[in-house]
């Protein structure tokens, strides 16, 4: 064999080769494989078109030793076969046959000359090679293309292909509607300037994850309508890749603006909720807390009713106890023993008398305060000289422990409408209590202050205090201050009878402490006892705004 058969039977692709006879010098392997023709037949002879056609006619290689005009060449080959000039004398084509290889096969020719040292056409080679793999690929390629072409344009969400350098390529009509724009718009232009979205130019754009290696890429975004406002969106980006390189990315978009709108909804409806449930949380510790308080008050009136009621039948039996007593020596020396020891008794039974009909009283005064029966006769009365008796009645009293009683009279001296009896009742109260309360030596105040709509009266000691957890409690029936209850205290319902009658004259009655040791008792009177109303504003600010000094 011959060195240049040798060599073109090592190359994969078949080949044969012609001189400028026509004849054939060159068949290979390959080419043997290929026709199902052997290199001894073909070699020698001018049939090397029967490989192909079932009548003689000339192949590329032929023309090119024939040097035929380009134009007679297209007509040859019927135009549509001649796929490109390589060269200015090489030729190729793909022409379909119908028995090569028993189903048919696709085949391409590419032709080139054969020339000597002097540039003369000696002859041609012609390699041949079976495309019909390519071809059927190509096939299947163009019909899934077209099947997603279809799918692409009828889809029902928008989708959108960007090409490596941000150009968008290709949108479908459901892209052209979501945002409102023709696809002019779109083709051709940078994505960044028809969007304009947040993430551009910034390590979340879709395309910029993807170039750097990312696969699918889903985020809910905002995106501008050519309005100008923007549609919120599900955004679903993929890489289209060739030959395993990324060469473009195509998105989808899916309006999510009522579900968004649904969500917030949603949410809001959950922090209402939220709220909702934090204040019945808050009411229902409220209530509890009320029921709590309640409940202790309850319990503090039942325990206070009960220390009043021990209380009581003491007070109640000391005096009964004098009167029974006295009497009864009264009756077993009556007959022998000296008026004056019977005047004693006499005396001592009329003084325990006194202090029980007190007793008597104040539970039938507060009996009738709280039921509304207690009568009032209010008329225009001197303060000054309410006060004035009170100090004077209680004196004696005073004087037993060598305490002082002292009042500044104002200027003027205010009248007013009052119940005399009763403001007489509660100054002989707080005086009394200011007396018993008090060490010996001690010191009494009365101070009266007036403005527009009140008149104020303040009793200070500098006695044992009360304690600032009970200077609201000891206005209640039956409730008497810690420091009071060691045998020194009356029944608890002096103060609560001095409320009841402040409260008829429209006024308030209250307790703090003395800096200088002690108590104040405070109390206030309505000017205007006919008003149907007192201003509370008047009253805050007025209690408020006032200092005594002691």
């Amino acid at each position: 064999m011959d060195e240049p058969f040798q060599s073109i039977d090592i190359i994969p692709q078949a080949i044969f080769s012609i001189d400028r006879n026509h004849t054939v010098t060159a068949w290979n392997k390959a080419c043997e494989k290929l026709t199902g023709i052997s290199r001894d037949d073909m070699l020698g002879t001018k049939k090397h078109w029967s490989a192909f056609y079932t009548f003689e006619r000339p192949l590329l290689s032929d023309m090119i030793v024939d040097k035929a005009p380009y134009n007679q060449i297209l007509e040859a080959n019927a135009h549509k076969n001649i796929r490109a000039e390589l060269t200015r004398e090489s030729l190729e084509k793909e022409e379909y046959f119908s028995g090569l290889g028993g189903k048919g096969s696709w085949i391409s020719f590419l032709a080139t000359p054969l020339k000597d040292k002097a540039g003369e056409v000696i002859g041609a080679i012609e390699i041949i090679q079976d495309i019909t793999r390519k071809k059927f690929d190509e096939e299947e390629l163009r019909n899934n293309s077209e099947e997603l072409t279809v799918i692409f344009q009828n889809s029902g969400d928008a989708l959108c292909l960007f090409d490596i350098n941000f150009d968008i390529v290709k949108v479908n009509p459901a892209m052209e509607k979501l945002f409102s724009r023709p696809s002019q718009e779109f083709i051709g232009k940078k994505c960044y300037s028809v969007f304009k979205a947040a993430e551009c130019d910034t390590n979340d754009c879709p395309l910029r994850m993807i170039r750097a290696g990312a696969e699918n890429i889903q985020a809910e975004v905002l995106r501008q309508r050519s309005d100008g406002a923007s549609v919120a969106v599900e955004c679903i980006s993929t890489p289209i890749k060739y030959n395993n390189i990324v060469i473009g990315m195509i998105s989808s978009y899916r309006n999510i603006t009522d579900r968004k709108l649904a969500e917030e909804k949603i949410k809001n409806i959950s922090l209402e909720l939220k709220k909702i449930n934090e204040e019945l949380e808050i009411r229902v510790i409220e209530r509890t807390s009320e029921a709590m308080r309640e409940k202790k008050k309850a319990e503090d009136a039942n325990k206070a009713k009960s220390m009043f009621l021990a209380n009581m039948s003491h007070e109640l039996r000391t005096p009964l106890h004098g009167i029974i007593n006295f009497a009864d020596f009264g009756i077993e020396k009556y007959s022998d023993a000296p008026k004056e020891k019977l005047l004693k008794y006499f005396e001592k039974i009329k003084n325990s008398s006194n202090v029980l009909l007190s007793l008597v009283n104040d539970l039938l005064d507060l009996s009738k305060l709280e039921s509304g029966k207690m009568s009032f006769d209010f008329k225009e009365s001197s303060i000054t000289d309410c006060i004035g008796q009170s100090m004077d009645e209680l004196a004696p009293l005073a004087m037993q422990k060598d305490i002082s009683l002292s009042f500044q009279e104002p200027h003027k001296n205010p009248s007013l409408l009052l119940d005399e009896h009763k403001i007489l009742q509660v100054l002989r109260n707080l005086l009394s209590n200011a007396i018993k309360f008090s060490s010996l030596s001690g010191a009494i105040q009365v101070h009266l202050e007036e403005d527009q709509d009140y008149i104020k009266i303040a009793v200070l000691d500098n006695g044992i205090g009360i304690p600032e957890t009970e200077r609201e409690s000891i206005f209640d029936k039956f409730v008497q201050s810690t420091k009071t209850r060691s045998g020194a205290g009356g029944t608890g319902l002096g103060l609560s009878i001095c409320k009841e009658i402040i409260e008829a004259h429209q006024g308030s009655i209250w307790a703090e402490a003395n800096p200088a040791g002690g108590s104040i008792f405070y109390f206030t009177i309505s000017k205007y006892l006919k008003a149907k109303t007192v201003s509370p504003k008047t009253l805050a600010n007025f209690m408020a705004s006032k200092t005594i000094n002691t």
